[in-house]
């Protein structure tokens, strides 16, 4: 088994969880940015209240764009009750922020103002992005597509696929 299997603080967590914790406990709460979807139409939201009270429950400090939830049906009151922490738009929470949660990539003119070595989790179609890529690479920072996660059983928690349905 790999270190991500043995960890105990961590167990039944991805691995990408485990492994970003990790580094991060010396020196202190892995910061999570879930943002507000600007694409036209976008009605989801990348988290909802009580996955926000359980990465909470997992040492992760979670702070959330005011608004991101309403078309989804949750309130800011709902995130706050769940210890997510509201911050406004303005780019200030992009940069000190260490992974950002979306359903749908950003812009690259927003991912810009991400601090390098930060993580982006999302639905991003990395095939058909080409200046997603580079505004990546650029800025060196790291990206989770989740729809190209396997399809199996034992990765089912985390098919974004299937749970669209």
């Amino acid at each position: 088994m790999g270190k991500c299997a043995q960890s105990t603080r961590f167990a039944g967590q991805p691995c990408i969880v485990q492994r970003l914790s990790a580094a991060k406990r010396s020196a202190g709460l892995l910061s999570l940015l879930i943002v507000q979807e600007r694409r036209a139409g976008e009605t989801r939201v990348a988290a909802t209240p009580e996955t926000v009270r359980r990465l909470r429950g997992r040492g992760l400090s979670i702070q959330l764009e005011r608004g991101a939830g309403l078309t989804a049906g949750y309130s800011d009151e709902d995130y706050a009750g769940a210890g997510a922490q509201l911050v406004d738009a303005n780019g200030e929470s992009w940069r000190s922020t260490d992974a950002l949660l979306c359903v749908n990539a950003p812009e690259p003119e927003r991912l810009s103002t991400l601090k390098s070595g930060a993580l982006l989790l999302g639905l991003l179609n990395p095939y058909g992005a080409k200046e997603l890529v580079a505004t990546l690479q650029e800025r060196q920072l790291s990206a989770l597509a989740l729809e190209l996660l396997p399809r199996i059983s034992r990765a089912q928690s985390m098919d974004v696929l299937s749970s669209q349905a």
